[in-house]
C-alpha cells in the first residue's frame, strides 16, 4: 500500500517525527476500490490514518513532546459502526461511508492510547467544526447543492487552523484527548468505548 511506501520513506529521511496531522478525505458518492480491495473511503480516511499513526510511531518516540492530531469528527451523534459490513458491500451509501469512518477514527484514538505502552505520544481526536476546505469529492448532485450551502456558512481555513496549531504547541497532558474547536470534550461515550476500540484494532490487523 501507499502508504506503507510513504513510512518507509520518511523513515529513511528522518530521525524523528515531533507532529502527525491526520486529515485527508474525499468524498464518494459512488462505492469504489482500491487496487488492494478495499472500499476507498474505508481506506483513505481510516485505513492509512492506522498505517500512519501506528507505522510512525517510532519517530514520534524520539521526539519531546510528539504529538498526533487526527481530524475528525468527535463529539458528533452521528454515524453508525457496521461491523459485519465495514467496507458497506451492501447498501454502500457516501454519507454513511464518511460518518462510519468518523467513529472508527474515535476508536483508533482510543485503540492507539491503550497500546500505547510507553504513553508519550499525546493523541487527539480533533473536530475543527465547520471549514471551508476544498471540500473533495466525487458529489452526485443532491451533494453537490448541499456542499454548495454547507461552504457559505464554514469558517475560512486560517481560522480553522488556529486551534490546530494552538495543540500542537501545547499538547493536552492527556495520552487521549477529544477537542471540538478548541473545547475539550468528554470520552465518556459509546462512541469512544473501549473494548470496541480492542475489537476494531485486532480487525484491522487482520485486513492488513
Amino acid at each position: 500500500m501507499e502508504n506503507k511506501r510513504i513510512v518507509a520513506e520518511i523513515e529513511s529521511r528522518f530521525p524523528t517525527v515531533d507532529a502527525l496531522i491526520l486529515c485527508a478525505q474525499h468524498y464518494r458518492s459512488e462505492r469504489g476500490e482500491t487496487i488492494e480491495g478495499f472500499e476507498k473511503t474505508f481506506a483513505l480516511y481510516y485505513l492509512s490514518r492506522f498505517i500512519l499513526s501506528y507505522g510512525l510511531k517510532n519517530l514520534m518516540e524520539n521526539a519531546d513532546k510528539p504529538s498526533v492530531i487526527n481530524v475528525c469528527a468527535p463529539g458528533i451523534e452521528v454515524g453508525k459502526i457496521y461491523w459485519n459490513d465495514l467496507q458497506l458491500t451492501r447498501n454502500y451509501s457516501g454519507l454513511e461511508a464518511m460518518m462510519q469512518s468518523s467513529r472508527l477514527n474515535d476508536l483508533l484514538g482510543i485503540g492507539f492510547a491503550e497500546n500505547d505502552k510507553i504513553n508519550k505520544i499525546k493523541y487527539i481526536l480533533f473536530n475543527p467544526g465547520g471549514v471551508s476546505t476544498s471540500f473533495s469529492g466525487e458529489y452526485d448532485e443532491v451533494m453537490k447543492n448541499q456542499i454548495v450551502q454547507i461552504k457559505k456558512s464554514a469558517k475560512p481555513v486560517q481560522e480553522g487552523i488556529k486551534p490546530i496549531v494552538k495543540l500542537l504547541e501545547k499538547p493536552p497532558i492527556k495520552s487521549i484527548s477529544a477537542n471540538m474547536e478548541g473545547n475539550e470534550i468528554s470520552l465518556e461515550h459509546e462512541s469512544f468505548d473501549r473494548e470496541n476500540a480492542i475489537k476494531l484494532f485486532n480487525i484491522t490487523k487482520n485486513l492488513l
